[in-house]
């Protein structure tokens, strides 16, 4: 959560960060606007017709652009969490009496390129303990300036189509053998 006491201290947090992982919950649409907008919604006939609420043009007033203004260049990760409860009937009919929907993984891609994130990633814990390993493959290599366009089209794809698999690239051993003498602490805010 955002709060003043915080918000000057967040920043020195910023300082050495190689990539920022920005998450939210696939099954709180409210969670992908506290990522990237922390907006105050006004409704519009437009927003009626979209039962979740994310258009192109949204301004974003937070998280987002706070990393940006401290850290312009640094690789950010837009973290689809949660993702076996887009399925979850329970969440389905809750997110149903208010007239929303889970975020699907289409309207996740568009808000993180609307955004200019690096890629999108989705994890579950719950069914794919793989999925969160992934996650923090694609962080490291976004860290390491090793995410091309075509590794970050593969995780775009594997969102669409929710199964798993490694993107070519180097082996992990190679990779931590390079990140070892980068290595830097790891916050969690």
């Amino acid at each position: 959560m955002s709060t003043v006491a915080y918000d000057t201290v967040r920043p020195l947090a910023y300082q050495d960060a190689r990539v920022f992982l920005l998450c939210f919950r696939v099954s709180d649409p409210d969670s992908l606007d506290n990522a990237v907008n922390k907006l105050s919604r006004v409704s519009t006939a437009e927003d009626r017709s979209d039962p979740v609420g994310y258009h192109s043009g949204l301004l974003c007033e937070e998280w987002y652009p706070e990393i940006r203004q401290h850290c312009d260049n640094t690789p950010v990760i837009l973290c689809g969490c949660q993702s076996d409860m887009r399925n979850d009937i329970e969440t389905i009919s809750s997110l149903a009496k208010m007239r929303r929907i889970p975020v699907t993984s289409e309207q996740a891609v568009t808000v993180s390129r609307t955004v200019g994130a690096t890629t999108y990633v989705e994890t579950s814990a719950k069914t794919s303990g793989k999925a969160v390993r992934d996650a923090f493959e694609v962080a490291a290599l976004a860290a390491l300036g090793k995410l091309n366009k075509n590794h970050a089209a593969l995780q775009r794809q594997k969102a669409y189509t929710h199964h798993g698999g490694s993107g070519g690239g180097k082996s992990k051993l190679d990779l931590k053998a390079e990140l070892k003498d980068r290595a830097k602490s790891c916050c969690l805010m």
